[in-house]
């Protein structure tokens, strides 16, 4: 990090020294982005010697002594230079975890190191706020990133936020329609350990206007996105990019895959063939190379055959073109800037998100690779979690997300019902204050793992099957069946005697069970049943309801009433609010995630409406349609909506 420094230093001499204190425009200082390997596989980077004696350092943190991490790994190591990290995933499960332990604490050290430079040349808090940019995803075998490492000693973790990166059919609005819930929701709660203070502060320093060249994010994209953010809490975003214009280095790409190219075209089983003509497996075998020897998240043949002089335009769905016109998109900046933020931004500022009594757990922890078949840890704690977060949206609940180790264990004890999502690696003080949570009379929902099962002497895990696409499940109580995914599922064996009871089942077999704990209740699922929720199928469900059948169960059972209530029932219906204290005044926003215009009534939680014989306004801010009813009706019937397809909405509700 030499010069790093010498850059640094000059930076501030010439630039920032000019930006940075009071009363000048400089407030944010971002570390890095997007820290993690640069979007590749643990397995792809740190074998040099320094990195391997690190990592042999790190082991000892670890272990007492060096027969402790042979019995740990299995291995038989004599002296500890001969401890070596592994060089490809699944071969040692123990191995693995560790490698991926390390690799995470190395990006903390750096970043650490990064702001010790930056306060070593002068530059502080609280002249400056430092952050860290996030990416709430991880390629294959890659690092997620750790809220925990949002601290005093690193800076505060904001997150950048694209809801459509790949193609799709014109119909699929996002690929993960529940991603911006869920990343606003874990970064404004992480905000704590940075912060010390309970507060929401969420920031994106890159919320998408678009992507790449053919792949479109309509204008009905970006609205659900912008309005969600605003929803959510976030108190700053930049959209990115704003302009089209030059797009440099294109050929860097190129020009760093053609060797591998070269080399594998030259093997006499490709010689013969034209570039064009290559075959499937000379393609397949390259991008292995590739990702292996070089970098993921190339898509080799694509850049292979990309047309240089054509990438250097980048198209990316910008409000500006790269002449700084306005293109089709800016209109609706423009609109947001009128009609939400000049007038409400003081008042949304303010605003606190109106949540439920049910909390979702994020253990970073257990983010390290899992021993359970079919369960990739990093994909269950991002998308499968946002998924969670878009299924329990279906049943009118607004969760929280309650960062273990961050969020103090009080605020997580006031929730009537907790999930979670077990990779079988779950912290241990987590389980045993789950167990304790229970038997004080709560709730809690596990998927997968059976860690909290065999704290309280509940059935465990009698097989894992590992399949493809979909199975059908059958919810017992209301003998309704729904999907869910089949990559990995658990299966329960329980005995006649057992206070267990089915819920879940797949023909014969027990996939989902519920027993009482002493005064509380748990319930074990050993399937995914909310991944369709943050994907591209969400859109083509046609099971919302019966798959909501458990949870309304669950809600009615656990007496949680919602802040807010969809009349009709929810399918693939959204709604949450924001209120400011001591303020009558509601912000509740509602999306459309159907291919079809919709109509429904949304009902309010009588607490939050104070005078219920006084007359309310209801605004559709963008539309500036009104509606007036009186607080009673608003709690008994609910206000009417009305969304185009894929439609959204954000309404201010107030007391004439």
């Amino acid at each position: 990090l030499r010069h790093t420094k010498l850059f640094f230093e000059e930076l501030n001499r010439q630039v920032l020294v000019h930006l940075i204190g009071k009363d000048k425009p400089a407030i944010f200082l971002q570390l890095d982005n997007e820290t993690n390997l640069q979007w590749q596989s643990i397995y792809n980077a740190g074998y040099e010697p320094a990195q391997v004696t690190r990592y042999q350092s790190f082991l000892k943190t670890r272990y007492p002594d060096l027969a402790g991490l042979n019995r740990a790994q299995g291995t038989s190591f004599q002296t500890w230079q001969e401890v070596a990290p592994p060089k490809a995933p699944g071969l040692n499960l123990t191995q693995d975890q560790d490698w991926y332990r390390f690799q995470d604490r190395n990006i903390y050290d750096y970043i650490r190191k990064l702001k010790k430079i930056w306060n070593d040349i002068g530059v502080r808090e609280p002249n400056v706020i430092f952050t860290m940019a996030i990416s709430q995803n991880a390629p294959k075998n890659g690092l997620l990133p750790n809220y925990r490492y949002s601290s005093k000693r690193t800076g505060l973790m904001t997150f950048n936020i694209y809801p459509k990166t790949d193609r799709a059919a014109d119909n699929v609005l996002v690929l993960t329609p529940h991603k911006v819930d869920h990343d606003i929701k874990a970064a404004a709660a992480a905000t704590e350990n940075y912060t010390r203070t309970k507060q929401e502060a969420a920031i994106s320093p890159e919320t998408g206007t678009g992507w790449f060249n053919d792949v479109d994010l309509s204008l009905a994209a970006r609205q659900q996105t912008y309005l969600s953010m605003i929803a959510h809490g976030v108190k700053d975003y930049s959209y990115y990019y704003f302009n089209e214009g030059f797009n440099s280095q294109v050929e860097w790409g190129r020009n760093q895959l053609t060797p591998y190219f070269e080399n594998l075209a030259k093997d006499p089983r490709y010689s013969h063939y034209k570039k064009e003509n290559l075959p499937d497996t000379f393609w397949n075998e390259l991008q292995y190379k590739v990702d292996s020897e070089f970098m993921t998240g190339w898509n080799v043949k694509e850049v292979m055959f990309q047309d240089v002089v054509a990438a250097q335009n980048l198209h990316f769905g910008a409000p500006l073109d790269a002449n700084g016109n306005a293109t089709k998109y800016f209109a609706q900046i423009e609109e947001l800037g009128k009609k939400i933020l000049t007038p409400y931004g003081d008042f949304l500022s303010r605003c606190v998100s109106l949540t439920d009594k049910v909390a979702i757990i994020h253990d970073s922890d257990s983010v390290v690779p899992t021993g359970i078949p079919g369960i990739d840890s990093a994909e269950l704690n991002s998308t499968f979690e946002a998924g969670l977060v878009g299924y329990l949206l279906q049943a009118g609940i607004n969760p929280t997300i309650h960062h273990w180790e961050i969020n103090r264990h009080r605020d997580l004890a006031k929730n009537k019902m907790i999930f979670v999502q077990d990779s079988g690696n779950l912290n241990p003080r987590l389980v045993t204050w789950l167990a304790e949570y229970v038997a004080k009379g709560g709730t809690v929902v596990n998927f997968i793992g059976d860690s909290l099962a065999r704290q309280i002497g509940a059935p465990t895990t009698s097989k894992v099957s590992v399949g493809s696409g979909a199975i059908s499940l059958n919810y017992l109580p209301a003998n309704t069946s729904f999907d869910a995914m089949a990559a990995s599922v658990s299966e329960f064996k329980l005995a006649s005697a057992s206070p267990a009871r089915p819920l879940l089942v797949s023909g014969d077999k027990v996939i989902g069970y519920k027993t009482q704990f002493q005064k509380g209740r748990f319930i074990q699922i050993g399937a995914i049943i909310h991944d369709a929720f943050n994907s591209g199928a969400y859109a083509f469900l046609t099971d919302v309801p019966k798959r909501r059948q458990l949870l309304d169960d669950l809600v009615a059972e656990s007496n949680i009433q919602s802040q807010f209530r969809i009349v009709e029932g929810g399918d693939r219906i959204d709604v949450f609010g924001r209120k400011a204290p001591n303020d009558e005044r509601l912000w509740v926003t509602v999306k459309s995630g159907r291919l079809e215009a919709t109509k429904f009534h949304v009902k309010i939680k009588a607490d939050l409406i104070k005078d219920q014989n006084a007359t309310y306004s209801i605004k559709n801010v963008l539309t500036g349609q009104k509606q007036k009813l009186v607080g009673a009706s608003l709690v008994t019937q609910g206000f009417f909506v009305e969304l185009s397809e894929n439609g959204s909405a954000a309404f201010l509700i107030e007391p004439l």
